[in-house]
């Protein structure tokens, strides 16, 4: 059985921090919380950066890392195939702008998945209260900032902010900000739980079959034809033949060439409010396109997409 944690400390210090400042905060706030909370605190500083910080390259084929327990490793994997899913082909085979939007949303999935594995592992270690610390230089000054949040997981954050601060009270003042944020202060907000990265949305499927007749694609004038008999989207699905259905508009002599598949993604956000935003990507060689709406507008969604579908092959050589 695993004992609960009565406290744990994550400390950063970001570049520039003079490195004596940095030590001498870390082990005055981890002194506060020691005595505050009746034993000294884990330390999951390097467990935070290592889920949490962001990362240059992003691979979803990585193992989990090893201070995970055996039991999250099922949900490192299922988050990291979601985020793949997701970011689709990042290679050069792909347009500058497609190849920066892969990127992009590589970087956010990344972050969303460690945000939700720290939560999950926070639950299995059954912490009650994480102070975290973080010290970083200000432009242009010799000053600090230093912002503090005491988090309780599923409950509420209370966070704290202090300017200007200089490096000899560095230690000092964040020893008082862990003081004041155990004694309720700062400002309050709630302790959002972070979703794992998935893929698919349920509700989006089952509301496509009240989309209605679809909207006529728009094509480019310059489009001089050539473009496929018909789209063949995957998985198949009651959204997916709306998709279908919808690049039928398109007049039949512009469609005179073979049929093409293309493979959709459906996934929800993980950002606060994106809980009924559909984000969706459409692969149709050679084009990787992306659109998302409410998912009450699942229909603009669809014609959005087919737009640039049509675009894109359009112009394809």
């Amino acid at each position: 059985m695993i004992s609960q944690v009565a406290a744990a400390l994550v400390f950063f210090a970001g570049e520039g921090v003079d490195p004596s400042a940095a030590q001498a905060t870390a082990a005055a706030a981890k002194d506060k919380l020691a005595r505050l909370a009746g034993g000294a605190p884990v330390d999951l500083s390097a467990e935070h950066r290592a889920l949490v910080a962001p990362r240059l390259f992003v691979d979803f084929t990585a193992p989990p890392p090893a201070f995970l327990p055996p039991e999250l490793a099922a949900s490192w994997k299922s988050g990291s195939e979601a985020c793949a899913q997701q970011t689709g082909p990042t290679g050069p085979e792909l347009p500058p702008q497609a190849r920066a939007a892969a990127a992009a949303v590589a970087r956010s999935c990344q972050e969303a998945l460690g945000l939700a594995l720290w939560d999950l592992l926070l639950e299995r270690r059954q912490v009650a209260r994480v102070v975290e610390v973080e010290l970083r230089a200000l432009p242009r000054s010799s000053a600090l900032s230093i912002s503090a949040a005491l988090h309780q997981p599923g409950a509420r954050r209370r966070l704290l902010r202090l300017e200007n601060v200089s490096a000899e009270r560095a230690a000092a003042a964040a020893a008082k900000a862990v003081e004041d944020l155990l004694g309720g202060g700062g400002t309050e907000a709630p302790a959002r739980r972070h979703p794992l990265p998935s893929v698919g949305l349920p509700a989006l499927d089952e509301a496509a079959a009240a989309f209605g007749a679809p909207r006529p694609a728009t094509v480019p004038a310059s489009c001089r034809g050539g473009l496929p008999g018909r789209l063949e989207v995957f998985p198949l699905g009651k959204l997916t033949r709306v998709f279908e259905v919808a690049y039928k508009t398109v007049p039949a002599e512009k469609r005179t060439g073979k049929p093409l598949r293309c493979d959709l993604v459906v996934y929800p956000g993980t950002e606060p409010g994106q809980e009924q935003v559909a984000f969706a990507r459409l692969a149709c060689p050679p084009a990787q396109l992306r659109a998302s709406e409410p998912v009450k507008d699942g229909a603009r969604l669809v014609a959005r997409l087919v737009d640039q579908a049509v675009a894109a092959l359009c112009s394809a050589p």
